[in-house]
């Protein structure tokens, strides 16, 4: 599933930051938060990639359980070694580890 282009840059990033990390996200980086996605140029693109890649998110404390989120995604316990915790899918691979195809 790909990217809607008329998207805009600030809302492209929901799902994997929140909404406002994406509208600074492109502020940081010089680029419109309300251009689409589809219009972004070659060079907006880098500068976004950089201001990405340079991205720190420290973690000051812990808020209360009633506030806890759960996160969606992960690798499926079926798909990996009980012993080595190594992907039965990618051989070398293990978990938790970057793993690179």
């Amino acid at each position: 599933m790909g990217l809607d282009p008329t998207r805009s840059v600030e809302f492209s990033f929901v799902g994997l930051l929140p909404r406002k990390v994406g509208a600074e996200i492109a502020a940081w980086a010089g680029v419109d938060r309300g251009a689409a996605v589809g219009s972004v140029g070659a060079e907006e693109r880098r500068r976004l990639a950089a201001t990405l890649h340079r991205l720190e998110l420290p973690v000051d404390g812990l808020g209360p359980m009633q506030q806890a989120e759960v996160a969606s995604g992960g690798v499926s316990t079926d798909e990996l070694s009980s012993k080595s915790m190594e992907s039965r899918l990618v051989p070398g691979c293990s978990w938790p580890a970057r793993c690179s195809t």
